[in-house]
């Protein structure tokens, strides 16, 4: 696995293949993503990772407000050091020389599948662009049973934390994707299960940081372009031009750092990804076998079928409609759906959301 990862050599060089005529590259990151497909459904995924939150000893339990923010934030930027980003970093590191391992150390693995993952949904190919993103669904769906199921779903959740900032980096990309799309289906779930399990203190450290980031943003010349409101307005927007002038290239840093907009413009997107889509009647049949109903086949893979709880008032409400089709208006009221799985599925995860904002 660590061959596939490091790519050393010049065998790995990006060239067409003479057995499937694709790029050396793509054929590499299925290779990978096999190797990834194995390490999600090891049964020990968890244990092997050595999740850091078990680790600690001293927990701030009756301590004052100052001391706990101070002990999640130290924690949290102890997380964000075990990244592994010079082995998963585009294709991986090109390099003629031997490239040491690093030691062993807590998230390895996590750090590594969800790298991978994340870089292979943005590949110019669709189906391993799809791939990846199932790939990272049931990596997170797994856990998060098998957290639930152990009590120690804060555990699971606090090892995939850094998958947040990661996924904050690529909102513009996401957002130009359809709102129903596959990609977003399966990466937007991932998010809601970080924002909602995690523990309290982690995910305030972590609005911390992306609010600390976005100090002066708004006073900036194309802030009008980029969050909305009035550029320039504000206190300390002369200081903030002299600051400026004075040193430029700190703030582009800044800039290219995700901040509290994102993560905001990230909700969003979450929002429409989990809308209800209503009654909307299928265009187009993707399944070569007739389907009887008027809803999108897709529904009817994803959502249980039920009767629509609101026939009896939608009856009684056109009951002279009814009178007049006859049983064929009956019929209709009795046909089984899934708007009322969709409908719930819409609520609790809207309902996810807002608790996360508040």
């Amino acid at each position: 696995f660590a061959r596939f990862v490091t790519k050393q050599g010049k065998h790995w060089n990006d060239r067409d293949s003479k057995i499937t005529g694709l790029r050396c590259s793509w054929e590499t990151t299925k290779l990978r993503l096999n190797a990834v497909t194995l390490f999600v459904r090891f049964p020990e995924f968890m244990k092997i990772n050595a999740p850091l939150m078990e680790s600690l000893k001293a927990w701030p339990a009756g301590s004052s407000a100052d001391s706990t923010r101070r002990f999640y934030s130290h924690v949290f930027e102890k997380i964000n050091r075990l990244r592994l980003n010079e082995f998963t970093s585009g294709e991986g590191p090109m390099s003629k020389v031997d490239i040491p391992i690093p030691p062993m150390k807590s998230h390895w693995l996590a750090e590594i599948c969800v790298d991978i993952c994340i870089f292979a949904t943005g590949h110019a190919e669709q189906n391993i662009q799809y791939r990846a993103s199932s790939l990272l669904f049931e990596l997170f769906w797994r856990h998060s049973q098998q957290g639930r199921a152990n009590g120690n779903i804060s555990v699971v959740a606090s090892v995939f934390l850094p998958f947040l900032p990661k996924i904050l980096s690529h909102v513009n990309y996401l957002s130009t994707l359809p709102a129903k799309g596959q990609l977003r289906k399966d990466i937007i779930p991932c998010a809601l299960f970080i924002l909602q399990s995690a523990p309290v203190g982690l995910v305030k450290a972590l609005w911390r940081k992306l609010a600390k980031r976005a100090e002066g943003k708004t006073q900036q010349a194309d802030s009008d372009d980029r969050f909305g409101g009035i550029s320039g307005s504000g206190a300390g927007y002369k200081e903030l031009n002299a600051a400026i002038h004075l040193s430029t290239a700190a703030h582009v840093e800044i800039d290219d750092e995700p901040d509290i907009y994102d993560m905001l413009g990230l909700l969003n997107l979450a929002l429409t990804t989990v809308e209800y889509e209503g009654n909307m009647m299928q265009i187009e049949e993707t399944d070569e076998v007739e389907n009887e109903s008027d809803e999108n086949p897709t529904w009817r893979r994803e959502f249980l079928l039920s009767v629509d709880s609101r026939a009896d008032n939608d009856r009684g409400r056109f009951s002279s409609v009814s009178i007049q089709r006859g049983n064929e208006a009956l019929n209709t009221a009795d046909k089984q759906s899934t708007q009322n799985s969709r409908r719930w599925y819409a609520h609790d995860c809207s309902m996810i959301i807002i608790n996360v904002c508040r």
